[in-house]
């Protein structure tokens, strides 16, 4: 985990029975050969203090020695640097000693809490002496995640050998797969450990500098936020808070002695059990802490709320910890009362900056997402699609642009779940304004990256235009035309017909939709399409998360829209192809004119809705995009979402559901075939 400008902690050791002196001396050459500066500057910073009684201690020890010092008179914090260690070269029996004593000292069954104490207290020491604008030193830092983590790997790396590994992020992950940490806990800390070194790394890009400081000068301020690819410092120094308090919370609500909790706190913190880190990470940061405690203990209905949020929504904590206005609707109830989430964004100037924009959407987008938790009712795949709908506009009405947005996919669908891109493609009426247009939409694609690294869940992509990344990010109808006619391929045209008009002029619309259905499907064209969804299942889908991804794997949703799709290109009078927007009614549709029967379409209605309603719990949880887990416990937590008593019976329904998908995407490829 070297950064740029890290010491490199050495110790040397031989084998038992060398020449200590004359050993001593080789290393020393060895260090100096790594630190001199030269021509062209040194290798390395060489720190050897953490060898045996540090700098009073031979340069190098025999292997004996240094066994007998760890086992007499190793402080508590030697042992914590000895779980980071690694043989880089030697012996094969030196190496294996080594690793021998590293697991005898740091993994013991029982650890003495005054160990643990004493490397709470080192540390405590540490942050206090450390300059508030020390991102590795300071509170909320760099070493506040690699304490804690350390710290529960010295108490419980005793009970699996994953347990044990070296690496922050890889002992996180272990800590998370043992249910040490919860799965919010680990994922906010990865997130802040995450940003906190690259940003450490950026520090030190500049003169090779050792320095954990943000700089205080406007200059270095700004040049850091450059190096960090954010727009300006303002949103640098926003993220770099956030992640700090988040930090320092769960390092104290994880850490520090339950004695230094409220009454009102402590009561919460036991009350809420497993969900405790969570919740009370959630609350630690917020101004006024105490109060939201002291409404949770006396108002049992918020607690419920909390909590509920808590376990099936994982996802939403970070949004929730960050805005009072979010957590005061949740404890007063209001999140549950009806609202128009599209109108903070309406609001908005068109000169309004991007913070204010990503926070307009982000509020509305985590009220949406809770009052769906809490309710259980409601489109929410309607509604993030009308919100995504309401962010393009904005955007680009503030560029004063005069293309069109066409959305594609899941916009196009209005079938948005919380991960989904927002796919589009960009048209301008007359070449004459093509230069600006063209601009402008590189102003569009900056401004809503810029909205998402400010924490807003948005994602625009152009990929799906005319000749992918190669091609120009904005199309006269004239020149697509000519595309269209020239050059589209069978699985463009595909792609075009699940579109729809976010932005802009009706006749955009008209000329994707025509495009779309403008080559009949013959058989050729058939063969060529399913050749793609197939190499898209091989390609994107593991073989063993077949029966577990949701939207690519057998029976999820690719396979309904593609059933779909294709008896609309295949029999386009009989579906009204182009004129249906929303699944549901296409699948009505083609039952209507007999392409399927009743209870195919029923079949087919109630699969959607429970996949799609999957994807959103998963989302929801934090889980791997689209992926059914293996884990027990979240499994279970998912089918608990879902009003399954376990995860067994869940499965059982979902593997029913995706069969009968499957049988009859396979039988109606066979009818289109013939």
């Amino acid at each position: 985990e070297l950064n740029y400008s890290s010491d490199i902690d050495l110790v040397y050791v031989f084998r038992d029975g060398g020449e200590e002196v004359r050993l001593s001396r080789v290393c020393e050459a060895l260090t100096r050969a790594l630190t001199d500066r030269m021509g062209r500057g040194q290798l390395f910073r060489v720190d050897l203090r953490l060898r045996p009684y540090g700098g009073t201690g031979p340069v190098a020890a025999s292997m004996r020695s240094v066994e007998s010092y760890y086992e007499l008179y190793a402080e508590p914090w030697e042992i914590q640097a000895l779980l980071r260690s690694r043989p880089i070269a030697g012996s094969p029996d030196t190496t294996a000693r080594w690793e021998a004593m590293r697991q005898r000292h740091c993994f013991k069954p029982t650890l003495p809490a005054e160990a643990i104490e004493s490397s709470l207290e080192m540390r405590t020491r540490t942050e206090r002496g450390a300059n508030p604008a020390d991102i590795k030193r300071g509170a909320g830092g760099i070493r506040d995640v690699e304490f804690l983590v350390q710290i529960l790997q010295l108490v419980h790396g005793h009970r699996s050998e994953n347990l044990r590994v070296r690496p922050t992020l890889a002992a996180l992950a272990a800590l998370e797969q043992h249910g040490i940490l919860d799965q919010t806990v680990c994922e906010s800390l990865r997130a802040g450990y995450t940003f906190l070194r690259q940003l450490e790394h950026r520090l030190q890009f500049v003169h090779d500098q050792q320095t954990h400081l943000v700089p205080t000068s406007e200059e270095g301020r700004r040049r850091l936020a450059r190096l960090a690819g954010v727009a300006d410092w303002e949103e640098l120094a926003h993220l770099l808070e956030l992640h700090r308090r988040t930090i320092g919370s769960l390092y104290q609500s994880t850490l520090n002695p339950a004695a230094e909790s409220s009454p009102d706190r402590m009561v919460i913190a036991e009350a809420t059990g497993s969900l405790g880190h969570s919740v009370l990470q959630w609350f630690d940061v917020l101004p006024e802490s105490e109060t939201f405690y002291r409404a949770l203990v006396q108002n049992r209905d918020s607690l419920e709320r909390v909590e509920t949020i808590a376990r099936f929504a994982p996802r939403l904590l970070p949004m929730f910890k960050s805005s009072v206005v979010l957590t005061e609707l949740v404890i007063g109830g209001e999140v549950e009362e009806e609202f128009e989430p599209t109108a903070a964004i309406e609001a908005l100037a068109l000169d309004a900056k991007p913070k204010a924009i990503a926070e307009a959407y982000t509020r509305s987008w985590a009220h949406l997402c809770a009052q769906w938790v809490l309710s259980g009712s409601g489109d929410l795949c309607r509604q993030i699609t009308a919100l995504a709908d309401t962010l393009l506009r904005h955007c680009a009405r503030r560029l004063y642009s005069e293309f069109d947005i066409i959305g594609l996919g899941s916009l196009g669908l209005e079938d948005m779940t919380l991960d989904s891109d927002a796919d589009v493609v960009l048209f301008v009426s007359s070449s004459t304004h093509h230069g600006d247009a063209e601009t402008h939409a590189q102003f569009l694609l900056s401004l809503v990256g810029q909205v998402k690294r400010l924490g807003a869940p948005i994602d625009l992509d152009l990929r799906l235009r005319p000749e992918g990344g190669r091609g120009l990010l904005v199309r006269t109808y004239e020149g697509f035309g000519r595309y269209e006619l020239e050059s589209m391929e069978m699985w463009e045209r595909f792609a075009l017909g699940q579109s729809r008009l976010v932005f802009g002029s009706e006749d955009a619309l008209k000329l994707v939709r025509k495009a779309a259905y403008a080559q009949p499907l013959t058989p050729e064209r058939l063969r060529e399409l399913l050749a793609m969804k197939r190499r898209i299942e091989t390609e994107r889908v593991l073989p063993q998360h077949m029966r577990r991804e949701t939207k690519l794997g057998l029976g999820g949703l690719t396979d309904i829209e593609w059933f779909v799709h294709l008896h609309e290109m295949r029999y386009p009078t009989a579906t009204k192809a182009g004129e249906c927007l929303h699944m549901e009614d296409r699948i009505r549709t083609l039952a209507r004119a007999r392409l399927i029967n009743a209870v195919e379409a029923e079949q087919l209605l109630s699969a959607r809705e429970h996949l799609l309603t999957l994807r959103l719990r998963l989302g929801l949880q934090g889980l791997k995009k689209d992926l059914l887990p293996e884990n027990p416990d979240k499994l279970g937590r998912l089918a608990h979402a879902g009003g399954f008593k376990d995860g067994n019976e869940f499965l059982a329904h979902h593997e029913s559901i995706i069969e009968a998908v499957r049988t009859i995407y396979q039988e109606g490829l066979e009818r289109l075939k013939a």
